[in-house]
């Protein structure tokens, strides 16, 4: 972590584009950071994303955070690319965070960074790796939203934990889109709380992962994954269609 450097000397590159994206961005113009730039895969790669979320609100508007510039965008077809390398070493970047990545960052990206590059993962950690967290919530009949703040290895949602928030959740009657409105909500807490720290010099500390309690969920696609057993009783096949 970069405790010891000004905050007005930070420039963050953030890897990744969500509802969440935009509140970082936004806080950061708010508490006085510099601009910082951010790097999305290529249009297609989010079309999925857009479609089931745009009209519920939730797909975000980072474009029009960049045509009013409080942000830069740089869009590629391979987050790993060396040319991405130029483009930080140019705009000066010192600090990354990952926000709903497409891609795993590698280790060339972390290396520039000299490790300060961090991830935003909507689960808590290590029991919640992965994706499709408000399926698998509602499946696993998981109790509560946690949003973790931590650094960023190679490795799936496994780097030392720098901060979380947290809110009960009453599993038995929500949907998906009602656990990531929720999760946005908690996740914007923690960006606040960071960020606000991270400008006074705060002194965070890194919780290593007990990897021995580590529980990875896989992404789920409905029209794979949302078939149902006719064999499983009433409750259970209520449960697997609310989760879907």
């Amino acid at each position: 972590m970069v405790e010891n450097k000004s905050y007005k000397k930070l420039k963050f590159a953030i890897f990744g584009r969500s509802l969440i994206t935009d509140h970082f961005i936004e806080e950061l113009n708010r508490l006085g950071f510099q601009k910082p730039i951010v790097f999305l895969s290529l249009d297609k790669e989010y079309k999925r994303d857009r479609l089931l979320l745009e009209k519920l609100g939730l797909f975000g508007k980072l474009e029009e955070l960049d045509k009013i510039k409080i942000c830069k965008i740089y869009k590629t077809k391979d987050i790993n690319h060396k040319k991405n390398i130029t483009v930080l070493e140019r705009e000066k970047c010192n600090i990354g965070i990952s926000i709903n990545c497409r891609d795993i960052i590698k280790k060339n990206l972390i290396n520039f960074f000299s490790g300060n590059i961090f991830n935003i993962h909507g689960g808590r950690l290590p029991f919640e790796k992965g994706a499709a967290g408000a399926t698998w919530k509602i499946l696993n009949n998981i109790d509560n939203i946690v949003s973790t703040l931590h650094y960023l290895t190679e490795g799936i949602d496994d780097g030392d934990i720098v901060l979380e928030q947290k809110k009960k959740l009453n599993v038995s009657s929500v949907r998906p889109i009602d656990i990531i409105e929720i999760t946005n909500i908690v996740s914007k807490k923690l960006i606040t709380s960071y960020l606000k720290k991270l400008k006074r010099n705060y002194k965070f500390t890194r919780k290593i992962q007990n990897k021995k309690n580590a529980m990875y969920f896989p992404r789920l696609f409905t029209q794979v994954n949302g078939l149902i057993d006719w064999n499983w009783n009433v409750d259970e096949i209520e449960i697997f269609i609310r989760a879907f």
